[in-house]
C-alpha cells in the first residue's frame, strides 16, 4: 500500500505579499493540489495532509469548491488533519464553525479522532494500517530538525515521545526527514512557496510504501521569478528613515513635557519663514 503524504497547504483567497504572479496565484494554488492529486490516482495511494489545509479558519466558496472539485478526482481515502491555521482561536471546539468541517461535510475528507494538546500546542491524529503492525501518527506542531531556536520540539524530542514507526509531520515549511532505526519521520513542507525567504525551496510530497517502509521525495513543478523582496528592502528603508528622523530630533533640542515649549525651541532650531511661524502659532492657539 502506498501514502502520499504532504502538509501545509495553505490555500487561500488573497495573495502573499512576496508573489508577484498576483492575477494567477489562485489557480497557481490549485496546479500544485491537482499535480499532487494525479499522482496520488496514478499510484492509488492514500494522501495523508498534516494540517494547515487553509491558510485561514474561514475561506470563500469559491476556494472550498475549487478545492472540492480537485480532491473529487481520486477515489481514495484523504484525511487531512487541521492546523492551527485551520482552527479558530486555537480551539478544536469551534472546529464546527471552520472551513474545514464544511469540507469535510461535503465527504471528500474521512473522520479522524483529533486530539489537541493545549499545554504542548500539539495537534494529533492516528491512522491504523496492518501492513505497518501499527498506527501512522500524524502531527501538527512546530519541529526542528536539529536544534531548536525557539518554542516547538526537536526531532529527537518528538521521537521520544511517539512509539510509532511513521511520523507525518507539518506546521515547519521547510523539508526534512528524519529516521531513526526502522521508524521515519516526514516533515513535508510546505506545498506553496509564499515568504521571500523560500526563494530556495522546492514544493514537494512524499510517497511512502507500508510494504517496504521506501520513501520517495516527490517534486512539483514550479516557475522562476515569482517572489519579490521589494516590499521588505521598502520596508527596511523607510524604518531607516524614521530612526535617522528621531535620531535628529533627539540631538537637535532637549524635549520637555511643555508642549508650547516644545514647539517653541524647534522654531527656533529649524529656521520658518514669519508667515509659516504665524500660522503654526493661530492654530495652536498661542502668541
Amino acid at each position: 500500500m502506498k501514502l502520499v503524504l504532504t502538509a501545509d497547504w495553505h490555500l487561500r483567497d488573497d495573495v502573499p505579499t512576496s508573489r508577484t504572479d498576483r492575477d494567477t496565484y489562485f489557480e497557481t494554488q490549485f496546479s500544485k493540489v491537482e499535480y499532487l492529486v494525479n499522482y496520488a490516482k496514478r499510484l492509488e495511494a492514500s494522501i495523508i495532509v498534516a494540517g494547515d489545509i487553509f491558510h485561514k479558519p474561514k475561506v470563500s466558496p469559491k476556494l472550498i469548491n475549487r478545492l472540492h472539485d480537485v480532491l473529487s478526482i481520486v477515489d481514495v481515502p484523504i484525511f487531512v488533519l487541521p492546523g492551527n491555521h485551520d482552527v479558530l482561536n486555537h480551539n478544536i471546539e469551534q472546529l464546527h464553525e471552520c472551513s474545514y468541517k464544511t469540507l469535510h461535510n461535503m465527504g471528500i475528507i474521512c473522520d479522524l479522532a483529533i486530539k489537541y494538546d493545549q499545554d504542548l500546542d500539539l495537534i494529533s491524529a492516528d491512522l491504523e494500517f496492518s501492513s505497518l503492525n501499527g498506527v501512522v501518527k500524524i502531527i501538527h506542531t512546530l519541529i526542528w530538525p536539529e536544534t531548536k531556536i525557539n518554542k516547538g520540539f526537536t526531532v529527537d524530542e518528538i521521537f521520544e515521545m511517539y512509539p510509532e514507526n511513521l511520523l507525518v509531520c507539518g506546521d515547519n515549511h521547510k523539508t526534512f526527514v528524519a529516521k531513526r532505526h526502522q521508524r521515519t519521520l516526514v516533515n513535508p513542507g510546505s506545498l506553496l512557496r509564499m515568504s521571500a525567504d523560500q526563494k530556495d525551496h522546492r514544493p514537494s510530497f512524499f510517497v511512502y510504501d507500508t510494504d517496504t517502509r521506501a520513501l520517495e521525495q516527490i517534486y512539483i513543478p514550479i516557475k522562476d521569478n515569482v517572489l519579490t523582496d521589494v516590499h521588505i528592502v521598502e520596508e527596511k528603508e523607510k524604518n531607516e528613515r524614521m530612526e535617522a528622523f528621531i535620531t535628529k530630533v533627539n540631538t537637535s533640542w532637549e524635549a520637555e513635557v511643555d508642549f508650547v515649549k516644545n514647539m517653541d525651541k524647534y522654531l527656533e532650531t529649524n529656521k520658518h519663514s514669519e508667515t509659516v511661524v504665524r500660522k503654526i502659532k493661530n492654530i495652536v492657539g498661542v502668541k
